[in-house]
């Protein structure tokens, strides 16, 4: 019986792939993200067993919203999402993999898989720090464009189900208080707001397309700091302020990022007060499934009870002004 180190070793030569350099590397958890190339063709091979389903079904969904990606891209009248291509997948008795086209810029953050509870993904490049302006009018015109695919998606091919909602959209309040009493926060105004404003922050006039996961290391930077996004397994249709809201999250280091990120997208009554809903349902998603004990340890909620996020968490309850006051 081969190892896993064998296994891969089989699987790039089958390939025909020479690599390059490795982004994940790790015979443990049998999973990896390589640098290299195939027929001379730079390329990025990510490859996990098949046994794990749902990241295999993830995986396969990227693939679907590529697809979805280039229709929207042919129509003329229609802004161009940049974005990374997908350029084929395939398995085997043992693996799935995906190949995608290689760009040679950096990710606007770091991508550390085992270096904290945020993985590095909240720390940007130092040599993107003084060009900010330009980074963030370019992440927020291709939002805009992702959100002008259109929600009758059968004629891609691809069914609504397939693209559900990111992150949970519904909280029970006994989990919700648990959660309070080990942040040691007042969260009651962040339940009523969850459950007064629920029902218009789910109204179909704000539903559109989302990346679903737009953190910094998805986030690639290229030449004259023109944005490209990448990785969309996560893609849904969902509230207008949702990825806004997880990557001003994710900017919780950088006030001025931050200020910069809402001033060009939260503009009106209407969209603060979805934003307030996505800040609490994606903080709170994280959160509870530690209380409920779905994933991970109790010490996260340790690392969460010290972190401005917890602050977030309470503000975003009370109103717009005192999310944008937290410091």
């Amino acid at each position: 019986m081969m190892s896993n180190a064998e296994e891969y070793q089989k699987l790039i030569k089958d390939l025909e792939f020479t690599e390059i350099k490795p982004v994940i590397k790790d015979y443990s958890a049998d999973r990896f993200i390589v640098r290299g190339t195939i027929n001379r063709r730079d390329v990025l091979l990510k490859i996990l067993p098949r046994s794990d389903k749902n990241r295999v079904k993830s995986y396969k969904k990227e693939f679907l919203v590529d697809k979805l990606m280039n229709e929207h891209n042919k129509d003329l009248k229609l802004p161009v999402i940049v974005k990374t291509k997908v350029l084929a997948q395939g398995q085997n008795d043992k693996y799935f993999w995906v190949i995608r086209k290689y760009y040679s810029g950096l990710s606007l953050s770091n991508y550390y898989p085992k270096k904290g509870m945020l993985r590095g993904y909240d720390i940007i490049r130092k040599t993107f720090l003084n060009a900010r302006s330009s980074i963030i009018k370019g992440i927020v015109e291709n939002l805009y464009s992702i959100q002008k695919i259109a929600i009758n998606v059968r004629r891609f091919g691809v069914h609504k189900s397939q693209l559900q909602k990111r992150y949970e959209d519904s909280f029970d309040c006994d989990l919700i208080l648990k959660c309070a009493k080990l942040l040691g926060q007042d969260l009651s105004h962040t339940i009523s707001y969850t459950k007064s404003h629920r029902s218009e922050y789910f109204s179909e006039k704000y539903i559109v397309a989302n990346v679903g996961d737009l953190v910094p290391p998805n986030i690639i930077v290229v030449e004259k700091n023109n944005i490209i996004f990448s990785d969309f397994e996560w893609f849904c249709f969902d509230n207008n302020t949702m990825d806004v809201a997880v990557l001003w999250i994710y900017f919780w280091r950088y006030k001025k990022w931050q200020d910069q990120l809402i001033k060009l997208t939260i503009t009106n009554d209407e969209l603060r007060a979805n934003f307030r809903y996505s800040v609490i349902r994606v903080l709170l998603s994280k959160m509870l499934s530690i209380v409920s004990g779905r994933w991970g340890k109790i010490e996260m909620m340790d690392f969460y009870k010290q972190h401005k996020w917890a602050q977030y968490l309470k503000a975003a309850g009370e109103s717009f002004e005192a999310l944008m006051r937290v410091k």
